[in-house]
């Protein structure tokens, strides 16, 4: 059973059942995109105010450094100011950088978490492998601009790489799709065309399934039938069996006459 963790309350749900293929939550697409791009603009953000801590920390150094020339008094009292500014601008800028550290780590979970079957638009020319593994054996290449149809997506942490299998000529392959260590995409997820992909496979699928269920049922009832038959059969063996044999030969006829067989 595949799990998934959560933000709010934090804790962990389940998503699909691997053996019933029971699922409990469908993604989001357009919503994750959101949310990755709000993270990303949180992290811009936080980027600049720290940028901002920083210059008003060296600001703060220079003011210290230019008022040597002041009396004495005067000095320590800015000295005294100073210090407190320089304290509370580094605690600022590592409360800062943690946050930044952690929006990092959310924004690189979230990319990670966009990729799966699907349509994807090429963004530039890719090589196609034999294997999810980069050193596996090339068979072929696609050009910037093609649409493919991703089965199956594999993150290859070794190989800091986000790998889909496609179909290629009547044979299958594995392109890259995103760089995890540099955040370049070779391919781009396209939502409408996914859709669509995934409204047609399960029209094709559908009346295989009703099909099945049919027969299912046809069968069922053909054994229903033949326990019907059988039952009064197996009735009519078990008295023989039991009987005496003086008492079998008297209960014959209306045996027989009971069964319609005079």
């Amino acid at each position: 059973m595949d799990k998934l963790g959560i933000e709010e309350p934090a804790g962990w749900i389940s998503i699909v059942g691997t053996e019933d293929s029971n699922r409990w939550a469908l993604r989001d697409l357009q919503r994750s995109n959101r949310w990755a791009s709000l993270r990303s603009e949180q992290l811009l953000s936080l980027q600049r105010e720290l940028d901002a801590a920083e210059t008003a920390m060296e600001e703060a150094k220079r003011a210290a450094a230019e008022d040597t020339s002041t009396s004495k008094d005067t000095l320590e009292a800015l000295r005294a100011t100073a210090a407190e500014d320089l304290g509370r601008c580094e605690r600022e800028l590592h409360e800062k950088s943690e946050r930044c550290r952690k929006l990092e780590l959310e924004l690189h979970q979230a990319t990670l978490q966009l990729d799966g079957p699907g349509a994807y638009l090429l963004a530039s020319d890719v090589d196609v492998f034999e294997a999810p593994a980069r050193s596996s054996r090339k068979v072929g290449r696609l050009p910037a601009g093609e649409e493919v149809y991703v089965l199956e997506v594999v993150h290859r942490k070794a190989e800091k790489r986000i790998r889909g299998r496609v179909a290629l000529d009547g044979a299958y392959g594995w392109i890259s799709l995103l760089d995890t260590s540099e955040g370049y995409r070779w391919a781009h997820r396209q939502l409408g065309a996914t859709n669509e992909w995934i409204g047609q496979l399960l029209e094709r699928n559908t009346p295989d399934v009703a099909s099945e269920t049919t027969e299912l049922r046809a069968r069922c009832a053909a054994l229903e039938a033949q326990t019907v038959m059988i039952n009064p059969c197996f009735a009519v063996l078990l008295w023989f069996r039991r009987c005496p044999f003086k008492a079998l030969v008297s209960s014959a006829r209306p045996l027989c006459t009971t069964l319609g067989m005079a």
